[in-house]
């Protein structure tokens, strides 16, 4: 008898989302709701779980090397959260055995859609059903100088930014 018992899994499909990290050296992904992080290198094949709750989480978006952005249900809507290392010797996330995950928002409206800039300062994000914001996003993963660039009544969605982090693009459905 175990009394830790480890139930080693493999996943081969139904991955959700696969997000690289802007070294290239790892990837954040989305399996069933959990974000694991793994390294670029096809010789191994270790994951490690950042999220590990019953809660869904979704959407990561590398701040850094060391942070990662998200959204979880963990409170019931869902919001931002930012998970990092809360070692000070370890900062990389896939090494370190100590997580820090901090709530980011704390809205009554659900957060969705996450997308970070090429230069990494800007995070662009919808709120509830046709609210479309902008957030200046520190290395810590925390946002201020919330920006509305849209508040009307269809959900912008397929946000993209430009090369230059200056444009951003989306989609919006028409009264037709």
């Amino acid at each position: 008898y175990r009394f830790d018992p480890i139930e080693r899994k493999s996943y081969s499909k139904n991955v959700d989302q696969i997000i690289p990290s802007p070294n290239g050296k790892y990837s954040a992904i989305v399996i069933r709701g959990e974000i694991f992080v793994t390294e670029n290198d096809k010789e191994k094949s270790k994951t490690v779980n950042l999220t590990n709750s019953p809660y869904r989480d979704l959407e990561p978006q590398w701040v850094n090397d060391s942070t990662i952005v998200f959204v979880s249900d963990r409170e019931g809507n869902y919001d931002i959260y930012a998970v990092r290392s809360a070692d000070q010797s370890e900062g990389d996330l896939f090494k370190t055995l100590k997580l820090d995950i901090t709530k980011v928002t704390n809205t009554p409206e659900e957060e969705s859609d996450l997308v970070i800039s090429p230069d990494m300062k800007t995070l662009a994000f919808r709120r509830g059903n046709g609210l479309l914001l902008t957030a200046s996003i520190s290395d810590k993963g925390f946002i201020s100088n919330e920006k509305t660039i849209l508040d009307g009544w269809a959900q912008p969605y397929g946000l993209a930014w430009s090369p230059d982090s200056r444009w951003l693009a989306y989609s919006l459905e028409d009264l037709n």
